[in-house]
């Protein structure tokens, strides 16, 4: 499988978990909405969704060898294109803003992407999506001895 495939099902898998986690947040709040006397819980509960998001996206990537879960399964590791370590505003564009808070965009504008580089490249897709381009990163298959 190309790269470009194992970014795509590499995000829908990240983007799957965190949609799961931040949508039981989101449930465990509007039912505490429902009672004047737990709104507080409730603004507990989307802090804790905002955390989370946080968690996922930023430090887990950042203490985990540059991966997402998702990067992980696929045997994915992103590198900046200048050879230096990525920064943890890196890790928030990339993997919070883009990837997930955006999510259903960036799936939209990924494929349009795809497609018009399909149609200029002549049949053949291209190797890097727009947001590694705009990032300067590159997303490169591993081998098992190299996650370690």
């Amino acid at each position: 499988m190309k790269v470009i495939g194992r970014k795509l099902i590499s995000f829908a898998i990240d983007y799957v978990i965190l949609s799961i986690i931040v949508g039981i947040f989101h449930f465990c709040a509007t039912v505490f909405f429902l009672d004047k006397k737990t709104m507080s819980q409730g603004e507990i509960m989307l802090l804790c969704a905002v955390i989370t998001v946080f968690f996922y996206t930023v430090y887990f990537p950042y203490k985990n060898n540059g991966q997402t879960f998702g990067e992980k399964v696929m045997k994915l590791r992103i590198y900046n294109k200048n050879g230096k370590e990525r920064t943890c505003v890196q890790y928030f564009i990339r993997e919070c803003l883009v990837k997930f808070v955006m999510g259903p965009l960036f799936i939209v504008f990924s494929v349009c992407y795809m497609v018009m580089g399909f149609i200029q490249n002549k049949g053949h897709f291209p190797d890097e999506l727009p947001h590694d381009f705009l990032l300067k990163t590159e997303v490169k298959h591993i081998q098992y001895q190299e996650i370690a």
